[in-house]
């Protein structure tokens, strides 16, 4: 099996928070047709084109998404300057969401319990094992 890495970032549920507030703004760009998904990457900009995404809303749900693209930190957009300490953070493009996984089988396949930051995981770490042998089984997680 080859190495795969997903980016996971929480989405506060505090509605006035950045990542909440961003998290809309996308759902509303892209429901009305005038963009493709973005986010940013994780603090070491590691992410590449055709890993997986996940935005992780603690005790619901994780909706997998998979890059698209990566582009520089100069893509990123103008609403999200207010996140004092990521402009150097690079532009992930997100396909729709590909799949949900509710809260409950996220815990009995290893996902994290807590995330309190946007961070990297790979499919060789083995708490992540059952994670991505779970998207594999449900066919979102594919190997080229």
């Amino acid at each position: 099996m080859n190495k795969s890495f997903m980016v996971i970032t929480p989405i506060n549920k505090n509605k006035k928070s950045n990542s909440n507030v961003d998290y809309k703004e996308q759902l509303l760009r892209t429901s009305r047709g005038e963009s493709i998904w973005c986010w940013d990457d994780s603090k070491y900009n590691t992410a590449k084109v055709g890993e997986y995404f996940g935005f992780y809303f603690y005790g619901i749900k994780v909706v997998i998404h998979r890059i698209t693209g990566v582009k520089d930190t100069t893509e990123r957009l103008p609403s999200w300057s207010r996140n004092v300490g990521q402009g150097d953070r690079k532009v992930l493009e997100l396909s729709d969401p590909l799949f949900e996984i509710d809260w409950s089988t996220w815990i009995l396949i290893g996902g994290a319990k807590r995330s309190m930051g946007t961070y990297r995981t790979t499919e060789l770490v083995a708490n992540h094992r059952e994670l991505f042998n779970y998207l594999i089984e449900n066919e979102v997680v594919t190997f080229e």
